[in-house]
């Protein structure tokens, strides 16, 4: 009888695939569901999805596009009801949702241009803040028209806003100790006009107290869901090296320094810095830039990281130490205080959407390369995604379920 003896290069095969199992995998990416075409809009803005709703923007064919020309629309899931809640008009920033299906929005009433001596220099603008419930949609103006600016729902569903200078948004651009005084923070409860709070501006530090040389605001506030403080972003360059600080504010209270970081400029040369969000009631999720080995940081080329910070102890870690962050959009938390939302870099630089949890290691990416560079909304009970996709004739409308 003849006998077969095993070849010698079957050990190193089962080696190799043995090696071949450890390896780490590509994260797979989340497969996803159509909702419904929007096949008469260049373009869609999903706001949120509810059981059975979802709200989101719309520029008709033929307009420039969602930035300046925008409709809000109320949409079933299936698609066989769908209706427009405010009609065509320049929105100045995406509409802010809260958890019971009420919008806030602030839209453009009034743009003006600053003409001197016979040259447009810029332009002016007034704005309106408006909210309503869905599926009613009734609007009610909650503040304007003027200088007054949306930042968003606070978690027992009081509308924040800020109110500034005509002709400054956000960055009130650069000025010295003796520059432009501080924007003036609002919380107005939804349905009344009146009994809005203001956070008391005088109690904001004397820039040259600081030893800055200059300094511009940047973030105006950014409030606690509880409402009982707000974090701002302050652009300034110190020894002539720009830096960010992040100071935490709070009423009769003097501010407090948070986390401080270097700029950082984006591969365009541009500075970037990730907007503030507040993970829950108690943390809040910054960016901070890493240039340089820090013992409570990976070590990083010079890049922001996503981190979760403790605006009372100081204390902060990073979420995703292995996923840098990319440049636009911001970090989004989902309803419930326990996913973010964000656009990571892989190792190879190209850019890719993430999902990281507050409190655990869970960390995966949802869409990769160029398809991550689409508007998205998380559902109501923070259990799926809506993202757009531009298609031929339109756009669609996907869902993904984590």
């Amino acid at each position: 009888m003849q006998q077969h003896f095993p070849s010698p290069l079957v050990p190193i095969f089962a080696a190799l695939l043995a090696l071949a199992a450890l390896w780490p995998a590509q994260p797979a990416d989340a497969p996803a569901a159509l909702l419904t075409r929007t096949p008469d809009a260049s373009e869609s803005e999903p706001l949120f999805l509810s059981e059975r709703r979802i709200a989101y923007l719309r520029a008709p064919k033929g307009r420039a596009g969602l930035q300046w020309s925008r409709e809000l629309w109320l949409m079933d899931e299936d698609g066989r009801r769908n209706r427009r809640v405010l009609g065509e008009g320049c929105f100045h920033l995406r509409p802010s949702a809260s958890g019971r299906q009420r919008l806030a929005c602030s839209r453009y009433s009034d743009v003006r241009a600053v003409v001197h001596a016979g040259r447009t220099e810029g332009w002016e603008a007034r704005t309106a803040i408006w909210a309503f419930s869905l599926p009613d949609a009734r609007p009610q103006r909650v503040a304007g028209p003027g200088a007054v600016f949306l930042d968003g729902w606070t978690q027992d569903d009081r509308i924040a806003f800020h109110e500034g200078l005509l002709g400054y948004d956000d960055v009130q651009g650069f000025h010295e100790a003796t520059g432009f005084p501080p924007p003036r923070a609002w919380l107005a409860p939804f349905g009344r006009a009146a009994g809005a709070s203001r956070l008391d501006p005088s109690r904001q530090p004397r820039f040259a107290d600081r030893g800055l040389d200059r300094e511009q605001l940047a973030t105006v506030g950014v409030w606690a869901p509880d409402g009982s403080g707000c974090i701002r972003a302050r652009w300034y360059e110190r020894d002539g090296r720009p830096r960010i600080g992040y100071d935490f504010i709070q009423p009769g209270r003097p501010p407090r320094r948070v986390l401080e970081t270097e700029e950082h400029l984006t591969y365009s040369e541009e500075p970037w810095t990730p907007a503030v969000v507040w993970a829950d009631k108690r943390r809040v999720l910054l960016g901070r830039f890493v240039s340089r080995p820090d013992p409570r940081l990976p070590q990083s080329r010079g890049r922001f990281y996503l981190v979760l910070v403790h605006p009372g102890s100081g204390a902060f870690r990073v979420l995703a130490p292995e996923v840098p962050m990319a440049p636009s959009p911001d970090p989004v938390v989902s309803p419930g205080d326990w996913r973010v939302l964000f656009r990571g870099c892989e190792p190879d630089g190209s850019p890719g959407l993430w999902v990281v949890t507050v409190d655990g290691p869970y960390c995966r990416r949802i869409l990769a390369g160029e398809a991550s560079y689409t508007p998205w909304a998380w559902s109501l009970d923070g259990r799926s995604l809506v993202i757009s996709r531009p298609e031929e004739g339109g756009c669609d409308l996907w869902r993904i379920d984590l």
